[in-house]
Order: C-alpha cells, then structure tokens, then sequence
C-alpha cells in the first residue's frame, strides 16, 4: 500500500547481517521533474509497481522518494528506471551495496581525541518553492564543515548539522545570504562533545517568536477586516 507522508525522506542503515537474511532496507531518492501533486502520485505508483518494494513515500518539497523494499528481490537501478519509465530522473543514485554496520553506528571516540558535533536550527526567510529549498540546502552543503543539511520549506527552517572547530553561525548566514536568502534572527544551536561532555548555546526562545508572528498575523486579520467594511460602505 502507498503511503503520502509529509516528512523529508532519509536514508535508514541497517547492518549487514540484517540485509543477507533479507531483511527490508530503507533508502531515500532523490528525484527530478516533479512540479505537482500528481507527480508524486505518478512516481509513488511507478516505484510501488516494482515487484519487491513495500513501500513507497514521496515528498514534493524535498523531491526524495522514500523507499522500503527486499534488496534479495530489488536494485536500486531498477527502481530507478522505474522512476524514469514515469518520466522523472534519479539525482545521484546512492550505491547499490549493502552498508555497513559503522554506517549505522557512530565510531568510538579514541581517549583524547576531539570529536566534537553542532547543530543548528537557523530560521530562513524568502524561500517560495522546492527550488529555493534545494538552493539553500546545496549551499550550507557546500560550507567546510557541514556534514548535512535539511532545509523544511513549511516551517522556514534550515536544520545544519557541522564541526564548529571548522563551521560557525556566521560561515552559515554568509552561505545562505550568498544564495540570495535570509536568516532571520538568532538560529537555535546546540553544540555537543562526545561521549559525554554537553554544550548548549543560548538562543531567543521559539514561543516568542511564535507569539510575535500570531500578532502580525492578527494584525493583518483586523486591517483587512476594515478595509473590507470600508468597502462595503462606499458601494
């Protein structure tokens, strides 16, 4: 059965004994050529259709198809053509090998050694379609440092996972500024050095945000309210 979640698609691991009992595997593809709901209808079917896949999710806004499937029954170049014969394309196809068991967990830190990991959640203004998603998340990519970024166009976030020794806040704003956006106020980071060791960095608490946006969205409400009423008056 073909299930429509709207939630970003990502890659989940499994060891390697787990696939060579036939375990389901999870992967996410990235997907080209969807412009509209019936689109992700076109290519959840096309992938559901493979003899082997047992499910199939596709997410518009991030344009990645997330897929369950038996890797004993099903390629991955299958799926791709099958996304293909529906009339989209497949952006770097992951590789077709089994991952391994360190893929799923982190590696040991050596005793001594800096293993130090951030994260933040930067609130991104301007950004309109999938396009601009992409735009934003390809250039945090590209900043030195950044292991991942996930940008959700619903909420205006951009969630970046980094190394501060090499990435900060500004290196971020900078990327994203340079691709034609803006963040708005302070990001929220969190900042962590395994195993043990915790860093938090202050940030403006999300509730005030949240009630200055229901204010202007209130405001709004009560001019158009009036203007309205004003119309009415003069015809």
């Amino acid at each position: 059965m073909v299930k429509t979640r709207n939630s970003v698609a990502t890659i989940s691991p499994v060891d390697q004994a787990s696939a060579a009992n036939g375990a389901p595997r999870e992967i996410s593809l990235p997907i080209t050529g969807m412009t509209c709901a019936s689109c992700v209808r076109r290519v959840e079917k096309a992938l559901a259709k493979v003899e082997g896949v047992g499910d199939a999710s596709v997410n518009l806004a991030t344009e990645k198809a997330r897929v369950t499937y038996d890797p004993n029954l099903v390629r991955l170049d299958q799926l791709k053509a099958a996304v293909e014969k529906a009339g989209y394309g497949v952006r770097d196809l992951p590789a077709d090998a089994p991952p391994t068991a360190s893929a799923a967990t982190p590696a040991a830190v050596p005793p001594g050694a800096s293993a130090i990991h951030g994260e933040a959640t930067l609130p991104v203004d301007g950004m309109t379609c999938a396009s601009c998603v992409r735009r934003v998340e390809r250039a945090l990519t590209k900043v030195p440092g950044v292991t991942a970024a996930n940008v959700n166009l619903a909420t205006e976030k951009a969630s970046v996972a980094f190394d501060p020794t090499t990435a900060n806040l500004d290196s971020l704003r900078t990327a994203i500024e340079k691709a034609g956006y803006r963040v708005r106020e302070t990001p929220e980071t969190l900042t962590t050095a395994p195993p043990t060791a915790t860093t938090e960095a202050t940030a403006e608490p999300v509730d005030e945000r949240a009630r200055e946006r229901d204010r202007e969205i209130g405001d709004l409400k009560r001019k158009s309210l009036v203007s309205l009423a004003i119309g009415l008056v003069m015809m």
